[in-house]
């Protein structure tokens, strides 16, 4: 990875936690897309799911619902990679 590549994941990965943390889940979301496109393997958006649910999830009674995050980030990941293989690794005719 180089210099730049990791900067990036590191600026990516404090605006992400910051924006948990202060309860912006409409930033966090934007930022986790914008981190699965760019970055390879962002895992860090399924453990940003699990701090939110952490945070502001996971209260008894609540069901599925309580867990928005974690099946938030891991549908993220799973629509950007898909994403990703069909446009950017497309092959050339």
């Amino acid at each position: 990875m180089t210099k730049g590549k990791a900067l990036l994941r590191i600026a990516v990965d404090i605006a992400l936690f910051g924006s948990i943390i202060e309860g912006w889940w409409f930033s966090a979301l934007a930022i986790g897309l914008i981190g699965a496109w760019l970055l390879p393997y962002f895992a860090e958006a399924l453990i940003a799911g699990f701090f939110y649910d952490g945070l502001f999830g996971m209260a008894a009674g609540m069901g599925l619902k309580g867990y928005g995050g974690t099946i938030a980030a891991t549908a993220i990941l799973a629509i950007a990679s898909g994403i990703k293989r069909v446009v950017v690794h497309r092959p050339r005719l």
